[in-house]
């Protein structure tokens, strides 16, 4: 898909620390895929780790608390230092979260740059400084001023050189810069400036925790040039004509990275789109993994600016994994394939066995959760029923636990089923997961995360497979405990499970 995208957005909640290996993450994966010349843009820059807001609210019968000083003054540094450490480790454009005053997470995690009095913070203050100091200028590299010290240099529009610099471990230290200037003007984190006088055609800079910026400078000379971002690969292939699969009966996207298999096989169609000005004649292949396509036309003509749909069947001999891999040529050039990663049902598999746990002896679940719980045997449902009650201002979670006895090992187990609902649907996305937890200590050992789908007040199945959800090196044999649960929205939350069972291969 690279020569279809201009830029490559991502977000940043990251410890200053973290920038480097973040940054080197994003570009060796865009270089893997072929798009190491896109732009990089980060719409989302905030501070995340410094904690829940350390003051009551300020504002009568609201629950939004707010951060203390030492919070506001971390995110005014935040800021300024990661939005400079982004845009000179190759972000193109960096956009901060959040202008208005804002509150997450129960009304604990303190967003905006306004408090909910709508009285400035320190780092409405910092953007502004840093926007007057920086934001006409261009950046020219890194400068050595001494171990310790993250200095840059920027070339402003008029004329001159602006230095910016913080020391790294936020002790207190000194260097000196050559200067021909008579006057170099200071400024601090929130724009104070003060007049500093060079001699012997040197000046001494003070060096903290707060980045600080000094205007006057010509004639520097970065240590370290700004990378150049590569030239666009060049690309023989025709991007006009766009392949777009479509399940049908038999397939189901239970989760965000494969889509599986309910029926072998399965009805699907692929849509062929024509975006250019004159007919297209496309040829069609199947070039995917394992996977077998009856049905499908070799040769097709889409008029121009419209579409064809070509319906198929989908099938496969793969007991696990399998690729749908739809590619094809218009005029000797290759179409960016369709790509689908597949897996097959467990359950309809002759080779795959289904045993239960006996969930329903209460006793043997462990309460888990932010709040009172209560968990009780419903014979109506036929089911194991979790109501928990949530104190105020708290981050609400519950994950009740089930410790494995013996023989209930998952040493030849290929995946996990279960049914449930809950006694209200949510009105947003929630989090709700199935965890498998390689100790039988409460709230204790290793966890894999297994997501699945909102709970409703319908009854709703969820499979979990261990060949397409959890990593290669996961084990399953490992795993002497169950979580089952979710993060509610509301202050009680009441839920129930059925029918779990684990599938061993025979």
């Amino acid at each position: 898909i690279a020569p279809y995208f201009d830029a490559f957005n991502f977000h940043i909640y990251r410890e200053l620390h973290q920038y480097d290996a973040l940054m080197a993450d994003v570009t060796n994966f865009l270089g893997r895929y072929g798009a190491a010349d896109k732009e990089l843009w980060v719409t989302e820059n905030g501070l995340g780790h410094e904690g829940g807001g350390k003051m009551k609210p300020l504002v009568a019968g609201r629950a939004e608390v707010e951060h203390d000083d030492e919070q506001e003054r971390l995110h005014a540094e935040h800021l300024v230092k990661g939005m400079v450490m982004a845009v000179t480790r190759g972000v193109t454009r960096d956009f901060f979260f959040v202008f208005p005053p804002y509150n997450e997470r129960d009304n604990t995690k303190v967003w905006g740059l306004f408090r909910w009095d709508f009285t400035a913070k320190p780092v409405f203050a910092a953007l502004a400084n840093l926007t007057h100091q920086l934001g006409a200028a261009a950046w020219l590299g890194r400068i050595d001023v001494g171990e310790g010290i993250e200095a840059h240099l920027w070339a402003e529009k008029g004329g001159g050189q602006t230095l910016v610099w913080w020391s790294i471990s936020n002790d207190q230290r000194s260097f000196t810069v050559t200067s021909a200037a008579k006057a170099i003007e200071l400024v601090d984190l929130l724009g104070k400036t003060s007049t500093l006088a060079p001699a012997g055609g040197r000046v001494a800079l003070p060096s903290g925790r707060y980045p600080q910026f000094a205007r006057g400078f010509s004639g520097l000379k970065p240590s370290v040039l700004p990378w150049k971002r590569p030239a666009p690969a060049a690309a023989n292939r025709e991007l006009e004509v766009v392949l777009r699969f479509n399940p049908g009966e038999g397939v189901s996207t239970p989760n965000k990275m494969t889509a599986r298999l309910d029926q072998n096989p399965a009805k699907a169609s692929l849509d062929v789109f024509n975006f250019s000005s004159k007919p297209k004649e496309v040829r069609l292949r199947n070039l995917g993994k394992d996977s077998q396509i009856i049905g499908l036309k070799e040769t097709v003509r889409v008029e121009p600016m419209s579409s064809v749909r070509l319906p198929f069947t989908l099938g496969t001999r793969s007991p696990g994994l399998f690729d749908l891999r739809l590619a094809g040529t218009c005029d000797g050039k290759e179409i960016s394939p369709a790509y689908v990663p597949f897996y097959l049902d467990m359950r309809t598999r002759s080779d795959v066995v289904a045993r239960p746990l006996d969930i329903l002896q209460v006793d043997r679940w462990r309460k888990n959760a932010a709040g009172t719980m209560r968990i009780e045997r419903d014979e109506a449902e036929k089911a194991v029923k979790f109501k928990v009650d949530f104190p105020p201002l708290v981050d609400r979670w519950v994950y009740p636990e089930f410790p494995l006895e013996a023989g209930e090992d998952l040493s030849a187990a290929v995946g996990i089923s279960f049914d449930v609902r809950s006694e209200r649907r949510s009105p947003k996305e929630i989090t709700c997961l199935l965890m498998a937890v390689t100790e039988a200590v409460h709230e204790k050992g290793e966890a894999q995360y297994f997501p699945y789908p909102n709970q409703t007040t319908n009854w709703q199945n969820v499979l979990i497979q261990f060949s397409s959800e959890a990593p290669a090196a996961w084990r399953p044999d490992r795993v002497k405990m169950l979580r089952i649960g979710c993060n509610p929205a509301f202050e009680s939350w009441t839920f129930w499970v059925r029918d779990l069972k684990v599938y061993y291969k025979k």
